[in-house]
């Protein structure tokens, strides 16, 4: 969000709004008139955050890899080009993977997902069924 201007994580935006709470509250504000600013600026936020959505992705990106974009020791290819991938047209490869660890509820734990090689996208499978 900072890369588009929003320093969501920075106080100051609910301070701000607790300062005309409090206003709301003295009757130096109008009830209605607090909402209507706040919806305009998080209408405005979520147009640019949809709008810029890429810088999202990218953000996120640098901490965490998609389903099925890690070492491929991690994970298990069960059929190549199973189906077809309905973003890029490529085809999808049904991996899965085996949650390791001795001790949880996780442990030993296997999860199904469907993965294009074209664009990286990981797309988990149910959990329970055949294909």
């Amino acid at each position: 969000y900072d890369s588009m201007g929003y320093q969501l994580t920075k106080p100051y935006l609910r301070a701000a709004m607790e300062r005309d709470c409090q206003r709301v509250a003295r009757g130096e504000l109008q009830r209605q008139d607090f909402v209507r600013d706040c919806l305009e600026q998080m209408r405005a936020c979520f147009i640019t955050c949809s709008n810029e959505v890429i810088k999202l992705d990218q953000a996120v990106a640098r901490h965490f890899s998609g389903i099925g974009a890690g070492p491929e020791n991690d994970y298990t290819l069960l059929e190549r080009g199973l189906s077809g991938c309905g973003a890029c047209g490529g085809r999808l490869d049904l991996k899965v993977k085996t949650q390791q660890g001795n001790e949880g509820p996780e442990s030993g734990k296997t999860s199904r997902f469907l993965f294009c090689t074209t664009c990286k996208i990981g797309l988990p499978m149910p959990a329970n069924g055949d294909l």
